[in-house]
């Protein structure tokens, strides 16, 4: 059931190039996983040698947890963009890098033994004031009593079943983004899949499948999927034929499935950015966190237009140009390809 998370799933054998990229072991295989959930499996060999491009324009920090995952997300980044070095130094004031990578330019990791790399850190930062002192010192107090509150205000379902416990209430604080998401999924769905088998929550069911779910005494579904519609309806949905206790039924369902090339990797349905200055592509895939502009809206270059998140990488996306937004093609939870067109913006 979990070999999925296995590193031995996509890794079959020790790797020599160890000795040229220097990826610590155990975030090597992390990298490996997350490049393959990122669409970039099959150019790991690729996001390796952009591993050792990020860590000498982060001036070679050391390399524990967090600041090894600043590392991997900029050759990521790096990868995902096709971005040489040169082209990073030519374009860094432009460019939407992960939040991990503007953070610790920021300092918010401390201060690296060697300094910060100059004027790489300038570029990222774009005119805001780096930190001076421990990072620590200067974060406001936490009431957090009424952070528990404002949670259970939030998600009255998961407070009313599991209650919110302190730890809630502390990863709510450190990673207010994900745990927004898992609190969303618990209550939507926890008490529903709690009873679906491993298999079929992970990997979802086949044509042909079929699961038995127990609802409690005398309560037993026979579940079975038929078949999958090919193409999605003018709405964006699918039609979905499966069998309940041997009854056929429909149903429609969002389609948030990929669309195959002819060259192997899944590419969006969406238009993808053009190389006009204001039209703003997404700079990795993901899933949209938040979009902070409506058509109307004036803006200012390196204004937050959205932000994007995968596998624990956040992209803020900004404004390449002042100007007015007059497209906007996203909404918060859509799924993006990297290239996808998000926003267009005549500029000023």
């Amino acid at each position: 059931h979990y070999a999925p998370f296995e590193s031995a799933a996509t890794m079959k054998s020790v790797d020599s190039s160890v000795y040229e990229h220097q990826i610590p072991g155990g975030q090597l295989s992390n990298l490996h996983f997350q490049s393959h959930s990122l669409g970039l499996g099959a150019r790991f060999a690729q996001v390796k040698r952009a591993y050792v491009a990020a860590n000498r324009l982060l001036g070679s920090p050391p390399k524990v947890t967090p600041s090894s995952k600043v590392v991997g997300d900029l050759a990521q980044f790096l990868t995902s963009n096709n971005l040489s070095p040169a082209d990073v130094a030519e374009r860094a004031a432009d460019l939407n890098f992960p939040s991990s990578v503007v953070d610790y330019m920021r300092g918010g990791l401390g201060t690296p033994p060697g300094g910060f790399p100059e004027p790489f850190r300038s570029q990222v930062l774009r005119g805001e004031r780096p930190l001076t002192a421990r990072p620590g010192a200067s974060l406001p107090a936490v009431d957090f009593d009424a952070v528990q509150r404002a949670l259970e205000e939030r998600h009255p379902r998961l407070a009313a079943s599991h209650g919110i416990s302190r730890c809630d209430v502390l990863s709510s604080l450190m990673y207010p983004a994900e745990f927004a998401a898992f609190a969303d999924f618990r209550e939507k769905y926890t008490s529903a899949v709690a009873r679906v088998p491993t298999w079929a929550f992970w990997r979802g069911l086949q044509s042909g499948d079929s699961l038995h779910v127990s609802l409690g005494v005398g309560k037993d579904v026979q579940l079975g999927l038929s078949s999958v519609a090919a193409v999605p309806t003018a709405d964006g949905h699918v039609q979905v034929f499966m069998q309940m206790n041997g009854a056929p039924r429909t149903m429609y369902v969002p389609d948030d499935r990929p669309v195959s090339s002819s060259d192997g990797p899944a590419v969006s349905r969406r238009p993808k950015a053009t190389s006009a200055r204001g039209s703003v592509g997404a700079p990795m895939p993901g899933s949209v966190v938040e979009v902070a502009v409506d058509v109307g809206d004036r803006v200012v270059k390196g204004e937050t237009l959205a932000t994007i998140t995968a596998m624990k990488m956040v992209v803020v996306v900004s404004a390449p140009c002042d100007g007015e937004v007059q497209a906007v093609h996203i909404i918060a939870g859509d799924q993006v390809a990297n290239g996808d067109e998000l926003f267009v913006i005549t500029e000023e």
